[in-house]
Order: C-alpha cells, then sequence, then structure tokens
C-alpha cells in the first residue's frame, strides 16, 4: 500500500474517532467517509475526507511529497446560530486532525492546517458544511511509493 494510501486511512480513522463520547462537539464517527460528495439529512454529522494534488520535490533516492488535503464537514444547525454550529464543526474537525497519532507521524514530515471556509444555508436552511484544508509532507524511496525513506 503507498505511503499516500495509508495516510488516507489513518486520517479517515481519527475522523472516524471523533464521537461525542470521545469529547467532541458535534462527532462524525461512522459518518466519516471518503471522496463523498453529498450526504442525506438523516445521516448529519458526517464529513468526506479528500485527498488532492500534491507536489514532489526529487532528490537523490527519496521523493518528497507535500500533498492537498481538504475534509468537508456536515452538521444539522444544532444551536441557535449558524455560527456556532460552524465553529464546533471547525474544532471537531481540527482537534481529530491535530491530535498525535503515532502511526500517523512515523509516516509523515507534517500535518499543517492552512485554512477553512464555512458555507452557510440559505435561509430556513438546516444545515451547515465546513471545509478544512491542510498540507502533509512525506518523503518516499524514489521510484517507489510503498515506502518510507
Amino acid at each position: 500500500m503507498s505511503i499516500r494510501e495509508q495516510i488516507a486511512v489513518y486520517l479517515l480513522a481519527m475522523l472516524k474517532g471523533s464521537t461525542v463520547a470521545n469529547g467532541y462537539a458535534i462527532g462524525f464517527g461512522d459518518n466519516a467517509k471518503r471522496a463523498m460528495r453529498s450526504f442525506d439529512e438523516e445521516d448529519l454529522p458526517a464529513c468526506s475526507l479528500w485527498l488532492g494534488n500534491e507536489d514532489a520535490e526529487p532528490a537523490h533516492g527519496i521523493s518528497t511529497q507535500t500533498m492537498v488535503i481538504d475534509v468537508e464537514a456536515h452538521a444539522g444547525i444544532n444551536s441557535s446560530t449558524v455560527d456556532v454550529t460552524a465553529n464546533e464543526l471547525l474544532a471537531d474537525l481540527r482537534v481529530a486532525l491535530e491530535t498525535y497519532n503515532s502511526n500517523l507521524n512515523d509516516l509523515i514530515e507534517s500535518i499543517n492546517y492552512t485554512s477553512s471556509e464555512p458555507t452557510y444555508p440559505d435561509d430556513g436552511g438546516k444545515a451547515i458544511s465546513v471545509r478544512v484544508t491542510y498540507l502533509i509532507k512525506y518523503t518516499t524511496a524514489r521510484g517507489n511509493p510503498s515506502a518510507n525513506h
């Protein structure tokens, strides 16, 4: 399995571990998915992990990749204002993805939060979404994306 795929597996597991029982405000649990564009209202809260573009810097015997990942979270509006729900979603995503994970950290050099964007519902809408973006840097053996350097 490629290092990129291993990273995706660990990130998804971290998102699935975000539950109210584990101290998250909203949490996603088994409704954390990969590359899913939409969710039914009864499946909320939910989130989707997207692995994006990757830049590479080859060097002698190694290749250092910087990969963009996005996670889009969706939730029903569960407070008096949509802004509070947006902030809860953002905080849950950041805690889930930024909490130390030894398996993930063995594969990567860094994971850095770069931006977030809430998408507010139209008047009368019942759900909100928040997208967060991270850059993940990792190194592989040159010509072998499944081998860590």
